[in-house]
């Protein structure tokens, strides 16, 4: 039985809902709590500086006074996604606000204080970055920022790079920032950074067939062209499908990508049968990256797919009276 491909989605998405949240590397990357409007001429901007795209719905915007006081912001609308290296912008929208060129992305309505912190957190309430503008603001990380003050001027924080061309995040707010002026923020649709060359593994799903063995085929992707020859350690793990049951074969090897290749194909062995049960699915986990090379997506799952049907017979279907049991 032949399995339709809007079928065979839906159990996937399914199946991926038992995995982790992918981790990136989202920062604060600029920002200013006050600008030439006043007190709320604010902005925040994001940057995903990893090498795939990051779902940042649900995320919100925390803020701090120097009393460590602290409130939501904003949160995140569903479907907000940031691009491999591009960047979001956060804007307070409430009277005498944002008055910068480039437009906002989400906005917020309740100003940052001075001498206060931000901060950035996923769905579930984790810090992923945060910033500090006083000792005692609640958000911080290191040696903490001085305030700008209160002058109305165009002027933010902005993180600097180090010597590859990365923004710079060492976990020292002090090390990390430097007053930018004139303040220029990126938006959605700004020019994103060069982030390095990162690696992700994407999910997969097959019917299992009734007998003998089909390749499960699973995509690597780089961010970019290898610049030259790297490498990455590609195994499996039991999920609801077991090796010692004969679901599928284990596999542990290292995947070569040359020069000037994007993608690569790993084909895991999935074993056949005629047994009517639930869909399955195992673990595939990326590690042990060459130098030079990032893991960007490093887990996915590789879903098997019941296509057996329940077999019944004709008296089962038929019955005894002049309605089919079957059809109750």
């Amino acid at each position: 039985m032949l399995r339709s491909g809007r079928a065979m989605g839906m159990a996937l998405c399914l199946l991926a809902a038992s995995l982790p949240a992918l981790a990136s590397d989202l920062t604060i990357s600029n920002f200013r709590v006050r600008g030439p409007a006043g007190g709320n001429d604010e902005f925040v901007e994001l940057h995903n500086g990893s090498g795939a795209s990051l779902d940042v719905g649900g995320y919100a915007l925390l803020a701090s006074n120097a009393s460590g006081t602290t409130g939501t912001r904003a949160t995140l609308p569903a479907g907000t996604t940031i691009a491999p290296g591009c960047y979001l912008l956060l804007t307070n929208g409430a009277s005498s606000g944002y008055s910068g060129s480039v437009g906002g992305d989400v906005g917020y309505n309740t100003g940052i204080t001075d001498t206060g912190g931000l901060a950035i957190a996923d769905a579930s309430g984790k810090l992923l970055d945060q910033v500090g503008l006083s000792s005692g603001s609640a958000y911080g990380e290191g040696t903490r920022l001085a305030s700008l003050g209160s002058s109305n001027v165009d002027q933010s924080y902005a993180r600097t790079r180090d010597a590859s061309g990365d923004l710079r995040d060492t976990g020292d707010n002090a090390a990390d920032f430097a007053v930018q002026a004139p303040s220029q923020p990126h938006n959605s649709t700004s020019t994103c950074s060069d982030v390095g060359l990162g690696v992700s593994v994407a999910d997969a799903a097959m019917d299992e067939g009734d007998s003998g063995t089909t390749a499960l085929v699973f995509t690597l992707t780089l961010s970019k062209p290898a610049p030259a020859p790297v490498q990455v350690r590609f195994t499996t793990a039991d999920g609801a499908a077991t090796v010692a049951d004969g679901d599928y074969e284990a596999l542990d090897e290292v995947v070569h990508f040359a020069a000037g290749d994007t993608t690569q194909q790993v084909s895991v062995t999935v074993y056949g049968d005629t047994t009517v049960e639930p869909d399955q699915d195992f673990a595939v986990h990326l590690s042990e990256p060459s130098a030079g090379l990032a893991i960007a997506r490093a887990d996915a799952i590789g879903g098997i797919l019941n296509d057996d049907a329940a077999q019944a017979e004709i008296f089962q279907i038929q019955g005894s009276g002049d309605r089919s049991p079957a059809s109750r």
